[in-house]
């Protein structure tokens, strides 16, 4: 006979208040270090779907610029946005087959689908 384990649910968390970004394990919290490009957005987009009643929602890439870079930073920042996209991507273990816990709403911007906290 054989046992089956249960399923150990995981998921992402960004929690606002300490712009730090958690693997969430059987209720247990573990943080993921990322970069302070990557922490930006992930806070933004963040605060954006927590403006919006947990709804997830679009963010704009030149609004995603500004607070990444600044709005007085007159650079292209086009691909610096899109290896971020990546980066965060990875760190959330997204593949062409899983869910897109980032999508990407071309010629847009980028709409994040992880739970969030103030």
């Amino acid at each position: 006979m054989q046992i089956l384990q249960a399923h150990k649910p995981i998921w992402d968390l960004f929690k606002v208040s300490q712009e730090k970004l958690f693997k969430v394990e059987n209720g247990t919290r573990h943080s993921v270090r990322v970069r302070p490009q990557v922490r930006k957005m992930l806070k933004h987009l963040v605060e954006k779907n927590l403006a919006n009643a947990h709804v997830p929602v679009l963010c704009t890439r030149e609004e995603l610029i500004g607070i990444i870079w600044g709005e007085k930073d007159f650079g292209s920042h086009e691909q610096d946005l899109d290896k971020l996209a990546m980066e965060i991507r990875k760190v959330l273990n997204q593949t062409a087959d899983s869910k897109q816990w980032l999508e990407t709403v071309t010629g847009s911007g980028y709409i994040l689908r992880i739970d969030g906290e103030p």
